[in-house]
């Protein structure tokens, strides 16, 4: 809540601060002090520590090297397990990759050269900060073409992790925070950001507007060339306008610093179409050399004496030991050269050809002579994959059917090909590389799925009110059945505000230890109280207006105000819980489970506190078991999670029930990773190869 809002809800408490002290005030002087409703004095104390907390938080700002810091420490957190991803657990396992940089525009730096290890302090060094992330194309002959899998993902994690180190230890840098380029729903970069602040690394609103408004944070936007199909990105794509949009971003009167990661081939077409990115450092990271990858065979796969034994062949061809004699190279090894010139590549062999696997490590260089050595290791990836062992460092691979794999993940590839067309859903361009449990209804009748989902949301609250209307007496039911649709009605508009695309809501528990915890749940109390409160005064005295209610209108007032007040309170509990959700999450699959703990809990406050309500006009015992049964009923519908278990019925047969947990040990055996709230394949190649392949 911002500080309108803060404000507002000072002006809403002082009102209601008025009608509850003014109003009796005025009656006990009119009738005496006997008449006076102890409900509207205690609707009158709330409304003034309303009043007060929301005057105080008014005068209340984030401070915004608290906040970037916060969110700097996060970023470490959650992108060391990323790189870490990418080594398959194995950080030693690291290439120090080499890097030549050419400036463009006013771009100046110290350095035009540089290893892996030196990228935080090339970045540093830049003015503005701006740049490209590209690979080196493939020499003809290799079998392949272009710069897939280079490093440039695994570069730009680099950055990221120093830069955001440096920024938790109080250095004066910008936070960078990694946004997937196909993630991008068009509009500005701020808007983006806004978004991604707030969805993937749960910052309050009014946090991330800070943050964005004193220019903290800088965008890393990965994998440009996924934006749109083929290799040749014209005027009018996807990746065109995303460049117009990054010249567009400013920092006061200069380029706003920004980083890229994009294919060669791509980024080369946006040159020659004249729409590329303006005043860039364009980073070109340069092939593994033969010593390179001899060195990471060698830590990998080739580190005991039996290892060392079978892989011999190929280590010599790749790098011979000065000892060894000089003879002619021989063609299959210069192939195997450039076959195995990349870390995507070479993490391909030293899995495909992992000792569990039983394969002999010298077909590499028959099958490179012959050129059907890549096609080969995409092929054998995921049976390699789920079956060798795991290296040093990383976590046991779970037991995992090959077939099976093979089939759910060429379903979820071909899903992902199908949307780099750039087909939408709702307004929202669907996902080319980012599945998202919660997003993944539209794979299959995405229009039946909705359609469910609102019938089910409308029925459990209509249910909920004939429930309602069974447990309470004859009279006076009809107010308080006016009353409970009212509140009926405001939760299925929430549900429908959710809109298409629900977001999962999950509950944790406030940290009240610190100024900054206190401080934000006074700010959800002024924010949240005083509207439930004022509506239920006036609805009380709109019911002892009419005749309702066996009361006077003060009185009314009064007894309305104290039910608002209490649903107030379970509704700043509910929001004081959720905001503290703020922690981002490295498992894609706990937010869903997040959200059926909250609807549950959620329900479960609402519900009790409406069985307590409603026993003072209806039997205890029914109107206690009604109001929780149709609170744990309400919790459930307009979430995420329901709509998530909707398509999980749709997709029986040919996704697994248990999805999260299939595609959290898909990501322990190297095949997928994360990239804040989704899942990516391993790497785009891999992606592309089961969308085109046969049906397994």
């Amino acid at each position: 809540m911002g500080t309108w809002g803060r404000r507002a809800s000072a002006a809403v408490g002082a009102i209601a601060l008025l009608s509850g002290v003014v109003l009796p005030v005025r009656s006990a002087l009119e009738k005496g002090w006997g008449d006076v409703d102890p409900g509207g004095l205690a609707v009158a104390s709330v409304g003034l520590a309303i009043a007060l907390v929301g005057l105080w938080t008014a005068r209340r700002r984030y401070d915004s090297a608290e906040v970037a810091a916060g969110l700097a420490r996060s970023v470490v957190r959650v992108e060391q397990e990323a790189f870490a991803q990418l080594l398959g657990g194995d950080v030693n396992g690291v290439i120090d990759l080499s890097f030549t940089a050419d400036m463009t525009g006013r771009v100046r730096g110290a350095t035009a050269t540089g290893r892996l290890e030196d990228v935080v302090s090339f970045y540093r060094g830049l003015t503005p900060g701006r740049v490209v992330v590209t690979g080196t194309p493939a020499p003809p002959g290799a079998g392949v073409a272009g710069d897939a899998g280079a490093g440039k993902t695994l570069t730009a994690l680099a950055l990221v992790i120093g830069l955001a180190r440096a920024r938790a230890d109080g250095e004066p840098v910008q936070v960078p925070v990694r946004l997937t380029a196909t993630s991008w729903p068009g509009g500005t970069i701020e808007d983006w950001l806004a978004r991604e602040l707030e969805q993937a690394w749960k910052q309050k609103r009014a946090q991330a507007r800070l943050l964005l408004e004193a220019q903290l944070v800088l965008p890393v936007i990965d994998g440009v060339d996924e934006l749109d199909p083929g290799d040749a990105p014209g005027p009018g794509s996807r990746a065109a306008a995303l460049m117009a949009e990054v010249n567009r971003y400013q920092l006061g009167t200069a380029p706003a610093p920004v980083v890229l990661t994009c294919r060669r081939l791509q980024y080369e077409a946006l040159e020659h179409g004249q729409v590329p990115a303006r005043t860039m450092a364009l980073v070109r990271l340069d092939r593994v050399s033969p010593a390179q990858a001899r060195a990471f065979l060698e830590h990998r796969v080739a580190d005991t004496s039996v290892g060392r034994a079978a892989w011999q062949p190929v280590l010599d061809a790749l790098d011979p030991p000065a000892s060894a004699s000089v003879t002619a190279v021989r063609p299959e090894a210069t192939a195997l050269r450039r076959a195995l010139d990349t870390p995507w590549r070479l993490t391909l062999a030293a899995t495909v050809y992992h000792p569990a696997t039983g394969r002999q490590p010298a077909d590499l260089l028959t099958r490179a002579g012959n050129g059907t050595l890549h096609q080969h290791l995409l092929t054998h990836y995921i049976d390699a994959a789920v079956t060798a062992t795991p290296g040093p460092g990383a976590a046991a691979v779970p037991a995992l059917d090959p077939a099976k794999t093979r089939r759910v993940l060429t379903v979820l590839a071909r899903y992902l090909h199908a949307n780099a067309a750039g087909r939408t859903e709702q307004g929202r361009a669907l996902s080319s590389s980012d599945l998202v449990l919660h997003d993944l209804w539209p794979l299959v009748k995405a229009r039946a799925i909705r359609l469910q989902d609102v019938l089910l949301t409308v029925l459990l609250n209509c249910g909920a009110w004939v429930a309602f209307g069974r447990a309470l007496p004859e009279q006076p039911s009809k107010s308080w059945m006016y009353l409970t649709g009212a509140l009926l009605l405001v939760i299925a508009l929430s549900c429908v505000e959710a809109g298409a695309w629900p977001v999962p809501r999950p509950l944790r528990m406030p940290r009240l230890s610190s100024v900054f915890g206190l401080r934000s749940v006074a700010e959800e109390l002024a924010g949240t109280v005083w509207g439930p409160t004022l509506l239920g005064a006036v609805g009380g005295a709109y019911f002892a207006a009419r005749g309702q209610m066996r009361s006077g209108i003060l009185a009314g007032a009064g007894y309305g105000g104290a039910v608002g007040l209490a649903y107030g309170l379970v509704f700043a509990l509910i929001m004081c819980l959720s905001m503290n959700s703020h922690v981002p999450r490295t498992d894609p699959g706990s937010p869903l489970r997040g959200d059926l703990v909250g609807g549950l809990v959620a329900g479960a406050l609402f519900g009790t506190t409406t069985g307590l309500v409603y026993r003072l006009v209806a039997d205890p015992g029914a109107a206690l078991a009604t109001g929780l049964a149709s609170g744990l009923a309400l919790g459930l519908g307009g979430r995420a999670w329901t709509r998530y278990t909707i398509f999980r019925l749709h997709v029986r047969g040919r996704l697994p029930w248990r999805l999260a947990s299939f595609l959290r040990r898909c990501q322990q055996a190297g095949l997928l990773r994360t990239a804040g709230p989704a899942w990516q394949f391993r790497h785009r190649e891999l992606q592309e190869h089961l969308a085109v392949a046969p049906p397994p």
